[in-house]
């Protein structure tokens, strides 16, 4: 009879091992992966339409950080540049790789590209050089696409 109490515990037994070992392994989370940077702005060195951007020398030197987008700047003749600097918050705990890729809208202008490291829960800077070539005809509406990536 003993014996009998003791299969009919041991299987209640095997059972509860087996439903708590399913239920650890069926558990799950949610969560959002989000954008980590955020806050992106654009500065123009020399351009007059911000007062420090037209006495800025460096990226440094801005403190006016905006949306370019559709903004009308200051008009370049051949064998000009003009450096756009962009400014971004990483919001993650993880350091990212970033790259900032600038494409002209026309041939005769040139422009570079930056890459680099921004920092955990930080603040980051870099730029990127616009160059009209010396014998660039005149452009009416000249655009430059600015891309921020991670990567």
């Amino acid at each position: 009879m003993n014996k009998k109490y003791l299969a009919i515990f041991g299987c209640m037994f095997l059972v509860g091992l087996v439903a708590a070992a399913y239920s650890v392994l069926t558990v799950t989370p949610v969560m959002n992966v989000d954008e980590a940077f955020d806050n992106i702005g654009y500065g123009v060195i020399g351009d007059s339409e911000f007062p420090d951007w037209a006495v800025a020398t460096s990226c440094g030197d801005i403190t006016t950080w905006v949306d370019i987008d559709g903004m009308n700047l200051d008009t370049l003749y051949a064998g000009e540049s003009l450096t756009i600097c962009t400014q971004f918050d990483n919001l993650g705990s993880a350091d990212l790789a970033y790259e900032i890729i600038a494409t002209p809208s026309e041939l005769t202008v040139s422009t570079d590209s930056t890459s680099g490291t921004a920092t955990a829960l930080s603040t980051t800077g870099d730029e990127i050089t616009v160059v009209v070539d010396a014998d660039s005809p005149p452009i009416t509406d000249l655009t430059v696409d600015v891309e921020l990536t991670r990567g």
